[in-house]
């Protein structure tokens, strides 16, 4: 008779697909001139289990300083690119935390040394999910498909990321590049997990040329399916309004 799978088995798979949902939709940004550029985008995610995530639309100005979302949930995000300084705000809460590119890494460091130490139920259920993926556990590759679709009168080419149990499309425009330095800020949302090494989910998208228009991420795990998608509205050239911290949020430490 076959191992049940622990209870918490589905719910990690659950946390590695809602990490590199939030790593993917926040990958991209474009390198532009001093005039800006402001992209809309709307994101969401739904679930064969009825667990369907609440669709998120936000706005994202770039210019070759700086890279500042603002999205529905109330979260804004401010990377600056030459400094490698990283803020995030809530506006709900009326808060701020900034790190360095430096200090985000040491921490993330601590955060994996401390989830090595599992408890014996995670443990179970990491060689669960270990025998579930089998040989294809930890492997990825990239694929160019070739021309996809205009979208938003950009010519696009459609690439496949396969990192079982995840597949990634991407539809990219060529004409919009990313900036280097922006990669280093997303180790923020780069939640640590047993089965994929999130530099090589970066390097994947660094071989990738240009910024993705469309972004679909489908996760399939013990007859489940979990599909986000991450989706540009609008795409708009001109000066950008410079961000900004308000002068009544209070500074706190950052929430792992």
């Amino acid at each position: 008779m076959p191992d049940k799978p622990p209870q918490n088995v589905f719910r990690i798979f659950l946390l590695i697909s809602v990490s590199l949902f939030l790593t993917i939709t926040s990958i991209y940004s474009t390198g532009v001139e001093e005039s800006g550029l402001t992209i809309q985008k709307r994101s969401s995610s739904t679930s064969s289990i009825g667990q369907d995530a609440k669709p998120i639309e936000s706005t994202m100005y770039f210019s070759n300083q700086t890279v500042h979302e603002v999205r529905s949930d109330g979260n804004e995000s401010i990377v600056y690119l030459k400094e490698k300084r990283f803020v995030t705000l809530n506006s709900t809460a009326k808060t701020y935390s900034e790190v360095t590119f430096d200090e985000l890494e040491q921490k993330l460091d601590e955060i994996t040394k401390k989830m090595s130490e599992e408890s014996a139920e995670q443990q179970e259920a990491t060689e669960m999910l270990q025998r579930l993926l089998g040989d294809s556990a930890g492997q990825l590759s990239v694929e160019k498909l070739g021309p996809g679709e205009p979208i938003l009168g950009f010519a696009t080419e459609k690439h496949l990321i396969t990192a079982p149990p995840m597949t990634i499309e991407l539809w990219a425009a060529p004409e919009l590049q990313i900036p280097a330095e922006y990669y280093d800020s997303l180790k923020i949302n780069a939640q640590p997990n047993p089965f994929f090494d999130m530099q090589r989910l970066f390097d994947a998208f660094k071989s990738i040329d240009g910024f993705s228009l469309r972004t679909i991420v489908t996760v399939k795990a013990m007859g489940a399916e979990i599909r986000s998608i991450d989706e540009v509205v609008s795409v708009e050239e001109g000066p950008v309004p410079p961000p900004r911290i308000p002068t009544d949020y209070q500074k706190v430490e950052l929430d792992f």
